[in-house]
């Protein structure tokens, strides 16, 4: 586990490194407000959220295999998971663009609904925070976040500027 550690740091030393570099200097101001950075959006929902479980950084492919998107659909995807006592985690998606953004939400709709059936035999008490996730779309950008206060989610993404106009 020790190695994954190092992999999960070095791999968010690095996301850092390139959102503080700033390498994409061709982006204006309203395209980088219209498309908020999935990592750093993803990091103010899981310090700002409010969770019982304690999530962890998921490998990009791993979470895009458990949430089901299309490969050729996402360029960027930061995802928190837990270890499945909860179903709680938060995952922000940059789409390839805006159409590719609505075909990723109706992805995470169909796992949110394969959560709850899955959650509704073995753990009914966990359903509500499924039936109250929150997904957003905003540009290229899609928001899940699936915890115990989804009023307080959405707060957060407002702040962020993450919500639909």
């Amino acid at each position: 586990p020790m190695k994954k550690q190092l992999t999960a740091l070095a791999l968010s030393a690095l996301l850092f490194a390139a959102a503080a570099s700033g390498c994409n200097q061709t982006e204006t101001n309203t395209s980088a407000q219209q498309d908020p950075d999935p990592a750093a959006l993803a990091s103010a929902l899981l310090e700002g959220g409010s969770f019982d479980a304690q999530l962890s950084e998921t490998d990009q492919q791993a979470a895009m295999t458990v949430l089901g998107l299309d490969p050729e659909q996402v360029d960027q995807c930061t995802a928190y998971m837990g270890t499945g006592a909860t179903p709680e985690e938060v995952a922000v998606i940059r789409a390839t663009d805006a159409s590719a953004a609505k075909e990723v939400a109706q992805d995470l709709d169909a796992h949110l609904q394969q959560l709850e059936s899955d959650y509704a035999s073995y753990a009914p008490d966990e359903v509500p925070k499924i039936q109250k996730a929150v997904v957003e779309v905003k540009g290229r950008t899609v928001v899940l976040c699936v915890s115990a206060d989804s009023q307080q989610a959405e707060k957060l993404l407002e702040d962020a500027g993450a919500t639909q106009d």
